[in-house]
C-alpha cells in the first residue's frame, strides 16, 4: 500500500508519482486481462426476415447459438434470464425504450430489474457443432413505435467461460411509416 504524505514542496512530485503508479497498475491489469481470455466455445448470429418493417408490425429476430467446441456444452435457461440478451439502439446510439418485460430482463439498466421470487431453470446440453435457434419479436422487450433506423445485437454468456460474453453481428433495420 502506498501512502503519500503531503509536504509543502513535494505536492507536484507526489501527484506525478501517483499518476505514474496508477498508469502502471492499469497497464498491468490490461496485460493480465488480455492473457486470460479464453477462446469462445460458442458463436452467435442473428438474422431478420426483412430489414424494412412497418410501424406496428412484429419485428421478428432469429438468434442462433452454435457450439464451436469439440465437446458437449451445458447451459441453463431460466425464467428470469433468457438465453439471449437483445439490445436495440437508435441511430445515435441511445437505447430504445423498453417494455415492462424489457425492464425485467435488462436489470443492468439504471432503475430497472425485477426481483423474481421463483426462478424455474431448464438445463440443456448442446452437442459439438450443433446449434440452438430462438425466434422472438423484439417488441416484447422494446417499445419501438417511432419511425427511423435502429440497430439490434444479441449477447450470450459463454457456457464454458462464464466471464465471457459473446456478441452477435449487428443488424440495422428501418421502422417505416405506413
Amino acid at each position: 500500500m502506498m501512502v503519500f504524505k503531503r509536504s509543502r514542496g513535494n505536492t507536484v512530485k507526489n501527484h506525478r508519482s501517483l499518476v505514474f503508479t496508477f498508469a502502471m497498475m492499469l497497464c498491468t491489469l490490461a496485460t493480465a486481462q488480455s492473457t486470460t481470455t479464453e477462446a469462445p466455445s460458442i458463436s452467435v448470429e442473428i438474422s431478420m426476415p426483412d430489414t424494412t418493417i412497418q410501424v406496428g408490425s412484429s419485428i421478428m429476430l432469429t438468434a442462433t447459438m452454435k457450439n464451436v467446441s469439440g465437446h458437449d456444452l451445458k447451459y441453463v435457461i431460466t425464467t428470469a434470464s433468457p438465453l439471449f440478451e437483445i439490445t436495440v439502439t437508435t441511430r445515435s446510439g441511445k437505447l430504445a425504450p423498453v417494455t415492462n418485460l424489457g425492464r425485467g430482463r435488462h436489470s443492468w439498466l439504471p432503475g430497472h430489474g425485477v426481483k423474481s421470487t421463483s426462478i424455474f431453470s431448464t438445463p440443456q446440453v448442446l452437442g459439438p457443432h450443433k446449434s440452438v435457434e430462438v425466434v422472438e419479436d423484439v417488441r416484447k422487450e422494446y417499445d419501438i413505435r417511432q419511425p427511423g433506423a435502429y440497430r439490434v445485437q444479441v449477447e450470450v454468456q459463454d457456457p464454458e467461460h462464464r466471464k465471457n460474453k459473446i456478441k452477435s453481428n449487428v443488424i440495422v433495420f428501418t421502422l417505416a411509416s405506413p
